[in-house]
């Protein structure tokens, strides 16, 4: 009867009615092996973004210099400035700095300078961060033009150009950066020679433009002096080349010294004692003219004038851009 009993109630337990009956099971715990991994990820995270944090302070703060400082900056990307899309690299600036500050120091050091006549810490460091800036956009520039410079192009100009110059050969060049800035041949190459191949491609391409944006420039400027202004005080003001200083003055010289397009017009169609009506282009770019005096003595022909030269050089078309943009400075401030 007991036996009887025993194989009812493990019928009944069986059924699917007794299933149905059945307390409800505990769900097994879903995300917590997700919660720990987020939680490794974000542990790391902390622990990777905290140095970087101490070792930017450091760098923009506190000017930090030693060696492991710099070893950190040439793997992590800090910027030392940043213009529009285009940024300056921490490590660049600082390498570049480094060079020029040895190199005045071996400049004074072999008394090819006045002592105390370099520049200061200061301006060397904003001199060399402005100029980066302007490298920056002018890889921009490049890139947006189509314009590449290979390692072929580095190498061939590097042996067309510079090594002929040395009489040493490599040994002398490999000296001589080693000894003034710290480089080596391929740190010149990069740093030099690959920025002036990227310069004279860029040149190439805006010419066009280079030259309406000097053109423009120099009719502006003689479109002030036709309205009354002070030649002199213009030419100061606007001048590209060492006459600027004194306020254009080209001093005395003689017929057929200066490029043909210039000497033409001061010889043979230039007013003497009036300023030029016309703009005068040579291969440096837009002259405003004022003969002041000729004078002939036997054969020889003489003339005293002043000038005010724009050129069409890449550099002003390089500015004219960052002025559109928005800079930021992190060094160098």
């Amino acid at each position: 009867m007991e036996e009887k009993t025993q194989e009812q109630s493990k019928t009944l337990s069986d059924s699917p009615q007794a299933k149905r009956t059945e307390g409800p099971k505990e769900a097994p715990k879903k995300g917590g092996n997700g919660l720990i991994i987020g939680l490794i990820i974000g542990l790391i995270a902390v622990i990777i973004l905290i140095p970087l944090l101490v070792f930017g302070i450091g760098i923009y703060a506190l000017d930090w210099d030693d060696k492991y400082t710099n070893q950190v900056a040439d793997i992590v990307p800090y910027p030392a400035a940043i213009a529009g899309s285009n940024i300056v690299s921490y490590s660049e600036w600082k390498s570049n700095v480094d060079s020029l500050l040895h190199f005045y120091e071996k400049q004074a050091e072999l008394g090819m300078i006045p002592p105390g006549s370099e520049p200061s810490d200061k301006d060397i460091k904003t001199d060399e961060l402005d100029r980066l800036i302007k490298k920056a956009i002018l890889y921009n520039q490049a890139s947006a033009a189509g314009i590449t410079v290979s390692q072929e192009d580095i190498d061939k100009k590097f042996d067309e150009e510079v090594l002929p110059q040395s009489q040493g050969g490599i040994e002398e060049i490999e000296q001589t950066l080693d000894e003034l800035y710290g480089w080596s041949v391929d740190d010149f190459k990069k740093n030099v020679i690959e920025e002036m191949i990227y310069r004279e491609k860029l040149a190439e391409v805006k010419s066009e433009d280079l030259d309406n944006m000097s053109k423009d420039q120099a009719q502006a400027i003689l479109d002030k002096l036709k309205a009354g202004e002070s030649f002199e005080e213009l030419a100061a003001q606007y001048g590209e080349d060492g006459t600027a200083a004194t306020g254009g003055d080209l001093g005395w010289f003689e017929k057929g010294v200066m490029v043909p397009e210039f000497d033409k017009a001061i010889f043979e169609d230039a007013p003497v004692g009036e300023l030029y009506p016309e703009l005068v282009k040579t291969q440096f770019g837009y002259h405003v003219i004022l003969v002041e005096e000729i004078k002939e003595e036997g054969e020889t022909v003489q003339a005293k004038a002043r000038h005010i030269l724009i050129s069409n050089n890449l550099d002003k078309y390089l500015e004219n851009e960052l002025e559109s943009m928005k800079i930021y400075r992190f060094v160098a401030k």
